[in-house]
């Protein structure tokens, strides 16, 4: 028999792949309901508080019982470490992962601290940690109050409470994650809770910071857990600059000049290539191998169209098409590459584990992908000018570190060299103008507002601070067949 633990919101679109939120400790899953990215997904959340362990089994028996092929997790603070437990231990429904605001780890001594307050007055204690959770979402926490803490209150028991603590005490990272589990680690900026510098630091996984973001950061109406924004905002800017884009990217093609000096010198039946923009790599890898089969891909019909004019041969295809997508198709291909485009996807880790798999026996992985310090001068100069941090898109690129740490899981050998081009502009108004005609300034959520009296400032420290020049980080990865059959 199915408990009523808990509720499914059934929205039919999305019935597919639902939605499973996990709160954090002290509150029920009612709160997905104030969550504004959360609102057109098939909803599924846990009515009221039960133990982490009964929590995790009556997920399992709930998922079977409606046979879902695939949820998406999404657990926040306590919840997001009750998801990666489901995900380790029920891996066959779990899709992504979302982890948003988890704390790697809570000292003994502070969770005592809270049990100790919490016994002295239950309900006094709550509302000050509700409102805690709260900074920074007045409106949200208006709604909450009057719609949903005395509910809370009234229904949770201390036992619960404590093996909550309990739980959390004694949790511990798990030490290796499965290479195809996609996680997405989302984090607050301003998060008191779970400072930034106690988030999680999992190994081949990246945290998105959310800029000003409290312990609540998906609240705003502003966040999405989908990655569809912000591919779509990418590919917009590339499709405006393909008419500009050849004029404009030297670096691109002097990094397609480079790659192409790492191709093997040997028979290649099929090729795939990933982002291949307006075709100047494409052309290179049909001259170094005429009769082979190419099927190069491109989220921009523009860039698409603008290298089909450039090479117009049956054994060359173009495709208008998301390549982190295609690669869970199960084509296989003797060398799969791509010049510049990795770095703007938005699930690095699963895209190599998926290349691994559409590799032949004896296949190549060869790409360069750009790195964090690519035009690392331009955030710099903001940095000083603004007096904060602030990111760029390139400050969320892979280091060297994490690509290496990544790929030898993956393949038998792999060889990553640096490449660093410098540019000059004559000012930031050029700089940015370049940018915007190859449509590389990416997507980012830096809070950055630009002005012309803040592009003045930033230009006068650009000059004085580097005299206009700019470093492109590029790593050229070469790498060989997957170490076992995927």
């Amino acid at each position: 028999m199915i408990s009523d633990l808990f509720y499914l919101k059934l929205r039919p679109a999305f019935a597919s792949q639902p939605v499973v939120f996990l709160p954090g400790w002290g509150f029920s899953g009612r709160i997905a309901e104030l969550i504004p990215c959360l609102k057109k997904h098939t909803l599924i959340y846990p009515r009221y508080l039960v133990p982490p362990h009964s929590l995790l089994q009556e997920l399992a028996t709930f998922s079977a019982h409606h046979n879902f092929s695939r949820i998406i997790l999404a657990g926040w603070s306590m919840g997001a470490n009750l998801a990666l437990d489901f995900a380790l231990k029920y891996p066959q429904p779990a899709g992504e992962v979302h982890l948003l605001a988890m704390r790697d780890s809570w000292p003994v001594d502070e969770i005592e601290a809270i049990r100790q307050d919490l016994h002295k007055n239950p309900k006094i204690f709550l509302s000050r940690f509700f409102r805690k959770c709260f900074l920074g979402y007045k409106k949200e926490y208006q709604v909450f109050v009057r719609e949903m803490q005395d509910q809370i209150t009234t229904e949770t028991n201390l036992e619960t409470l404590d093996a909550g603590l309990d739980y959390l005490a004694a949790y511990n990272l798990p030490d290796k994650l499965p290479s195809g589990l996609d996680i997405i680690i989302s984090h607050g900026e301003k998060d008191i809770i779970a400072p930034v510098n106690k988030r999680p630091c999992l190994k081949n996984r990246q945290t998105k910071i959310i800029p000003h973001g409290g312990h609540m950061f998906f609240l705003a109406a502003d966040f999405t857990m989908s990655s569809r924004q912000d591919k779509e905002t990418i590919s917009r800017k590339f499709s405006r600059a393909a008419a500009t884009y050849d004029k404009y990217a030297d670096v691109q093609k002097e990094s397609a000049t480079r790659l192409a000096e790492l191709l093997p010198q040997i028979k290649l039946d099929r090729i795939l290539e990933i982002g291949c923009g307006t075709g100047n790599y494409t052309k290179l890898l049909h001259e170094k191998y005429p009769v082979t089969e190419i099927s190069a891909l491109d989220f921009s019909m523009e860039m698409v169209e603008q290298a089909r004019k450039k090479i117009q041969n049956k054994q060359v295809n173009f495709f208008c098409l998301d390549g982190e997508k295609y690669l869970a198709e199960e084509k296989k291909f003797d060398l799969i590459t791509s010049n510049g485009a990795l770095q703007w996807f938005i699930r690095p880790y699963a895209a190599f584990t998926r290349i691994g798999r559409r590799l032949t026996e004896n296949g190549w992985f060869i790409c360069a992908i750009f790195g964090p310090e690519t035009l690392v001068e331009l955030q710099n100069a903001f940095n000083d000018v603004l007096g904060r941090r602030i990111k760029l898109a390139a400050s969320s690129f892979l280091t060297r570190e994490q690509l290496q740490n990544s790929l030898v899981d993956i393949f038998d050998r792999v060889e990553i060299d640096e490449l660093r081009l410098i540019r000059r502009y004559d000012s930031l108004f050029e700089l940015l103008h370049h940018l915007r005609k190859t449509g590389t300034s990416g997507f980012q959520r830096s809070g950055l507002s630009l002005n012309r009296q803040l592009i003045r400032e930033v230009d006068k420290w650009f000059a004085a601070g580097c005299g206009h020049r700019v470093s492109y980080q590029i790593f050229m990865i070469c790498c060989r067949k997957p170490l076992s059959p995927q």
